[in-house]
């Protein structure tokens, strides 16, 4: 499971992102592993990722905003980190699982390309899973508010998914 924290939510622009988190988990909710990388901001919008005033402003009222802008590793360090992290545990059918295919996917992949240069993603294209879609089907609600904080909004939605009553052969990744 990955997700992101971010300074502009349209998808569209290079937004300056927070941190980012992965866990790996098995089908049982067991928790292998934790991956939580605080992003060095200024840096960032120093090289031309955008921050949206509205979502600037709304974190600013959050009372961990301090914490979550202390971030000190580089934007580029971080992709590094995370690709490693999948590298370190992907199997040959591993999923990229997210709370939503089409927006933390979508911005990593930008940013990889963007910062360094890749063509893709350290996944594969058809690996990259939508873990709301899946939970939504089965009627299934992560518990409690979001904390938009990248680990701890993975493990919520890592125990949402795990209630999910489908074969884990739909949730693996093929070609």
């Amino acid at each position: 499971m990955v997700d992101l924290e971010n300074l502009d939510s349209d998808r569209t622009r290079p937004g300056a992102i927070l941190e980012l988190g992965a866990v790996w988990f098995d089908w049982t909710g067991q928790i292998l592993d934790r991956l939580h990388i605080p992003l060095a901001l200024l840096p960032q919008i120093g090289s031309g990722r955008t921050v949206c005033p509205d979502t600037q402003a709304w974190w600013a009222r959050r009372p961990d905003f301090e914490d979550v802008i202390r971030g000190d590793i580089p934007l580029d360090d971080g992709l590094h980190g995370l690709a490693e992290f999948w590298h370190e545990y992907r199997e040959e059918d591993s999923s990229l699982h997210a709370w939503g295919a089409s927006y933390d996917p979508v911005i990593l992949e930008a940013a990889y390309r963007r910062e360094l240069g890749w063509a893709d993603a350290p996944w594969p294209y058809y690996a990259v899973r939508c873990s709301r879609s899946l939970c939504r089907h089965h009627g299934i609600s992560r518990e409690g508010p979001t904390a938009h904080r990248a680990v701890e909004d993975c493990e919520r939605q890592i125990r949402a998914l795990i209630q999910c009553p489908i074969p884990i052969s739909e949730c693996v990744a093929k070609r």
